[in-house]
């Protein structure tokens, strides 16, 4: 997920990027998990409880049948029930730490770390400035940090170009990498 970084620090400790608060974090974010929670729980209760249609004839067409059942339990209950739990829980954090020259994402669950990856500052060639547009209830510009090379990862999203180049600027000083606008 791409965001709008906040920089969090200690004097002397690595620098953390985590999502600002906004809007969208405080408001659509919720009422889109809760309503994949609210799509994907009912069916899965139906499905579990014995309510769902039980497939009848030959042991052909019962397999089929469960087949397609089993289709719609996934595509209709647990892909909804996953997506909303995640849309509501799910945070993802980038550490940079200078002293050991690694670039580290972390995902948690609920603020439970689940999952770290640590990439060298070598894999990395520079910090890019791209511009994008994309959006899902309508398009919109934004101005995509990530840093390059051999591997590229997304660090921020900005919607004015000034404030995009200087966190550049910052990200790519801290990693003694060049940085490159294209936009």
């Amino acid at each position: 997920m791409i965001f709008d970084a906040v920089i969090s620090s200690e004097q002397s400790g690595p620098l953390v990027l985590r999502e600002r608060p906004s809007t969208e974090s405080a408001v659509f974010r919720p009422l889109f998990g809760l309503f994949l929670l609210g799509v994907g729980c009912p069916i899965i209760c139906v499905f579990l409880s014995g309510g769902g249609p039980t497939p009848v004839g030959s042991l052909g067409a019962r397999i089929f049948g469960w087949a397609i059942v089993a289709v719609f339990f996934v595509a209709l209950g647990l892909l909804p029930l996953g997506w909303g739990l995640s849309s509501l829980f799910v945070r993802r954090s980038y550490t940079l730490r200078a002293n050991d020259d690694v670039l580290e994402s972390q995902i948690t669950f609920a603020g439970a770390p689940v999952w770290t990856r640590r990439r060298g500052f070598a894999v990395f060639e520079r910090v890019a400035v791209r511009y994008q547009r994309f959006g899902v209830f309508g398009m919109r510009s934004y101005f995509i940090v990530a840093c390059d090379g051999q591997r590229r990862v997304d660090l921020s999203a900005f919607t004015d170009r000034a404030p995009a180049e200087s966190f550049a600027a910052d990200i790519g000083t801290q990693m003694r990498l060049s940085v490159v606008v294209r936009c």
